[in-house]
């Protein structure tokens, strides 16, 4: 009976020897997951902060974006009414150049007749 009882104690000390390797062990793998636990949190507020990141400078890149293909449209706008005025500018310059040959044949023609004039005046006085 002693020697049952000091096995059953012997059993005893080993089962709560066990039970404390397995108690520090529960102990470490509960740190370990805390620690994982607290990392993932951290990358979960990474990745959120990222994406409000990347949600901010896809806005701005829109925005940008937007605004270059208005401003492209403006200038394609103003190089095409560039070049309306420059064919508008060298239609007048050629209309000008006939009106102005057009107003020296007059003026030519004006002074042959002012000449003209002026010898029948002169003839009949001799």
């Amino acid at each position: 009976m002693i020697i049952d009882a000091e096995k059953a104690k012997q059993e005893s000390d080993m089962h709560f020897q066990e039970f404390a390797h397995l108690t520090q062990q529960a102990d470490q793998l509960q740190k370990r997951a805390d620690a994982l636990l607290a990392r993932a949190d951290s990358i979960d507020g990474l990745i959120l902060s990222t994406q409000q990141e990347l949600s901010a400078k896809r806005k701005d890149f829109e925005h940008y974006k937007n605004r270059a293909q208005t401003e492209m449209a403006i200038s394609l706008q103003a190089e095409d009414k560039e070049a309306l005025l420059r064919k508008q500018a060298r239609q007048a310059r050629f209309k000008a150049a006939v009106l102005s040959d057009k107003a020296r044949r007059l003026r030519a023609l004006a002074q042959k007749g002012v000449n003209n004039v002026m010898e029948a005046v002169d003839r009949p006085s001799t």
